[in-house]
């Protein structure tokens, strides 16, 4: 009996020499440095899944009012799931559908379960007793002492106990996930601080293309440039209104390299088609949304995926307090969490083409 505790001691020793020399190449490794979020937790899904004999790792992040996680990225061992992956690559859980779930992490931090299906809380989650999932390992991974993302490991197979040296690599793993999303919002807040630099210049240009036009047809065009150029978005579009105020198209656009114009296919579309989005903006309100799967107004939101839109920011544009349509940030590569430096540009630009669309040298109103 000594001998086998010895034996024992030795092994998980060496298990734990084996995870804290993994951890240390992955917190080393370029990827995770110097590349992007979701490269970097690939790393860490593969590298967590080969450690652990994991089946599948995925690191899901937590939206800003904590009421949804997104799929951020997965790594699957099995041959079967390599090529297409697991989840979708828009995949979300959304809190009120797990919220014993969700719950049990909050309070605990960890969920070690040896025996997934015969646990309410994970069963259901992304249906992985059905998936042949016998046993998890979740953790939260905090930023700022905040959670931030969620670490599922599941165990594809019979039921396992996760022992001591997995739990604490797992706990490690997760503080590392924590550290690399705050170093990750720090780059974005600096990166943030140079857009905003770049944006407000972007809208002097906009007022200075005001006064060099000879035209509004020219203003507008070059207004929807400047800003698809300085936003770093897909596509730029102004919506103009019908003069009956009962349809509208695409009057001015401008698309980055590689993507598709679609004005002529956004022409005549009645407002009946999108009532609550519209309506929104004829009331001055600018309109976010990062996920047009997800829009609150899935008649519109259907119409712009149809052209390829996965996310959007949409600000009003009036001539002398009348209501002449809005202009639309598009990004057709992926989806988006709009910062404040983007809603800001836009309602500005907003009020800046508003403001030139009013000058006598332009000429005549738009209809």
């Amino acid at each position: 009996m000594a001998r086998h505790r010895r034996e024992r001691e030795s092994h998980n020793k060496k298990r734990g020499e084996y995870y804290r020399s993994a951890l240390a190449e992955l917190t080393r490794d370029p990827i995770c440095t110097e590349g992007t979020l979701a490269e970097a937790m690939r790393l860490v899904c593969f590298t967590t899944s080969r450690c652990l004999s994991a089946a599948r790792v995925t690191v899901w992040l937590l939206s800003d009012d904590g009421e949804d996680l997104h799929a951020l990225a997965e790594h699957d061992s099995r041959a079967a799931q390599a090529e297409h992956g697991y989840y979708p690559p828009d995949a979300a859980l959304r809190a009120c559908d797990h919220a014993p779930y969700l719950a049990a992490l909050r309070s605990e931090s960890m969920l070690a379960i040896s025996d997934a299906a015969e646990d309410r809380r994970v069963a259901a989650v992304y249906h992985r007793s059905e998936r042949g999932v016998g046993a998890v390992l979740d953790l939260i991974a905090y930023r700022a002492g905040r959670p931030a993302a969620v670490l599922q490991i599941d165990h594809v197979g019979g039921h396992r106990a996760w022992s001591a040296e997995e739990r604490t690599f797992a706990t490690a793993v997760a503080g590392f996930i924590g550290q690399r999303l705050a170093a990750d919002s720090t780059q974005q807040t600096i990166a943030g601080l140079s857009s905003l630099a770049e944006r407000e210049r972007m809208l002097r240009r906009v007022l200075e293309a005001a006064l060099s036009a000879r035209s509004r047809t020219a203003f507008l065009d070059r207004a929807v440039e400047l800003c698809g150029v300085a936003a770093e978005v897909s596509r730029v579009a102004f919506w103009l209104q019908d003069r009956d105020g009962d349809g509208l198209g695409v009057a001015h656009e401008w698309c980055a390299p590689g993507i598709p114009a679609q004005r002529s296919v956004l022409q005549g579309v009645p407002y009946h088609a999108m009532p609550r989005y519209l309506e929104r903006l004829r009331t001055g309100a600018t309109v976010v949304c990062s996920n047009t799967h997800r829009f609150e107004c899935p008649s519109a939101a259907r119409i712009l995926a149809s052209v390829g839109v996965l996310a959007f920011v949409s600000t009003p544009v009036f001539l002398d307090r009348r209501y002449l349509g809005f202009i639309t940030l598009e990004d057709c590569r992926r989806f988006r969490s709009w910062c404040d430096a983007d809603l800001q540009s836009i309602t500005a630009l907003g009020t800046a083409v508003s403001q030139a669309l009013s000058s006598p040298a332009l000429g005549a109103a738009p209809a």
